[in-house]
């Protein structure tokens, strides 16, 4: 549940208006990822859905995700790159 809260954070702080936040108040990287708000909620509701099972390796991926800075989330000339790792992330959270 940790993870899935702070992917709700990432995904709060994109909803809110652009100039809220003071410049390099947090790494996030939420004008790039303004396109990509859709399919990170997508992906926070999945990742908080306890009906459905989800594997080890997967939620390791959504932790590097979450922390790492060379994430889509916080490098700038990697956010194009965020729709296949969700999905190689969603892929490897579901039991096979």
């Amino acid at each position: 549940m940790r993870l899935t809260r702070s992917l709700e954070g990432v995904v709060r702080d994109l909803r809110e208006p652009a100039g809220l936040h003071l410049p390099g108040a947090s790494p996030l990287n939420r004008v790039g990822l303004q396109p990509y708000r859709a399919e990170l909620e997508a992906f926070a509701v999945r990742l908080g859905d306890l009906e459905r099972p989800v594997t080890a390796v997967g939620l390791a991926m959504v932790g590097r995700f979450l922390t790492d800075g060379g994430s889509p989330l916080y490098d700038r000339s990697n956010v194009d790159s965020l729709p296949q790792t969700v999905e190689s992330i969603r892929s490897a959270l579901e039991p096979r």
